[in-house]
């Protein structure tokens, strides 16, 4: 039987396969045992569902553990094509990382989350759970660029977003009461950029710029990151907007005059 979707049914075969498949992408890789145990499946169902992924060229057996394959990596780069204003991006998120010293990322959103579609390193660049790796997913309302996007959507569709995904807190700074983020939202309107301070993990401050296209609809978030201490001595509130609104600036430039030339 599936699980209820709204109005649908969820297919529990497609939730059985999609829960193993992510818990050995969190683990890096797991045996028949553990996952058995994780998604609490008979151990000889679960060898029939990693003989078909592993046959399908979507899982890989290294002497009994199993990690993903490449054939995700395949779609995943499928996906990422979709935003095709990105290859123009990055050479703008370069100069923009080596400019400030931060760590520079282009977000997205999808399915309600913030997903983390290009990164460029800067000298004070710092690794967290949120910044990682390309194709990480995070909540939106803790972060300087989901809150951007946030502020140019519908209020509908955030309210939409937080009845599914929630407001869960991150750190003593992150914003939990729906209203109080409707306000916050309202200023970043206005002001033309966001501010994660210290709300997705300790120590580290960031701020965001959204990306518009032509007919204004937003379509990602340009952010600087970097560790609480060094943001505030950059004094990033006053300097860094208008690093991204020109960065965004030529990108889209660039981007529409690529379009338009082809």
């Amino acid at each position: 039987m599936g699980r209820e979707s709204g109005n649908r049914r969820r297919l529990k075969t497609a939730d059985n396969l999609l829960d193993i498949i992510s818990f050995i992408d969190e683990q890096g890789g797991a045996g028949v045992s553990e996952i058995a145990e994780e998604v609490g499946l008979a151990k000889s169902t679960v060898h029939e569902y990693l003989y078909t992924l592993t046959d399908r060229e979507y899982l890989v057996n290294k002497d009994g553990v199993y990690v993903l394959g490449l054939r995700f990596y395949n779609h995943g780069l499928s996906a990422k094509d979709r935003y095709d204003f990105l290859p123009t991006a990055e050479p703008f998120l370069e100069n923009l990382a080596r400019e400030t010293g931060g760590g520079v990322a282009v977000i997205v959103e999808e399915h309600g989350k913030a997903i983390i579609v290009e990164t460029a390193m800067g000298e004070h660049s710092v690794e967290t759970p949120a910044n990682k790796r390309v194709g990480h997913r995070q909540h939106l309302h803790c972060h300087a660029a989901g809150k951007v996007i946030l502020a140019h959507m519908p209020t509908d569709r955030v309210y939409e977003i937080i009845e599914r995904h929630g407001l869960p807190e991150r750190t003593v700074n992150t914003i939990t009461d729906p209203e109080e983020l409707l306000e916050e939202l309202a200023e970043v309107r206005e002001q033309g950029y966001a501010i994660n301070d210290e709300e997705t993990d300790r120590k580290v401050k960031a701020i965001a710029a959204p990306i518009l296209s032509q007919d204004d609809t937003i379509i990602g978030a340009l952010a600087i990151d970097g560790p609480a201490g060094w943001m505030d001595r950059m004094n990033f509130e006053s300097n860094f907007p208008d690093h991204l609104t020109s960065a965004v600036d030529e990108i889209m430039l660039r981007y529409d005059w690529e379009n338009s030339s082809r």
